[in-house]
């Protein structure tokens, strides 16, 4: 599976947010997008790779959860 994560995402971190760029396949960690204390499978469609960074932010949030938080980390531009 890791090797199937890591050439989908184009050797990156899964979080859009992340500026890790040629992501090792070794330093990939695979996670949940829903994860399993939450009801989240071990099935393809919720896993994701990230780097160690923010599979460490990440901890049990969900997918969703955690990109918010990633988002509203970025400045905000003035309009």
């Amino acid at each position: 599976m890791r090797d199937a994560l890591w050439s989908r995402q184009g050797r990156r971190c899964a979080n859009p947010y992340c500026d890790s760029e040629n992501l090792r396949k070794v330093d990939l960690q695979l996670d949940h997008r829903i994860p399993r204390i939450r009801g989240g499978d071990d099935g393809v469609l919720n896993r994701i790779g990230l780097c160690a960074n923010c599979n460490a932010r990440k901890g049990a949030k969900a997918w969703g959860r955690f990109l918010d938080e990633e988002r509203a980390k970025l400045p905000h531009e003035r309009v």
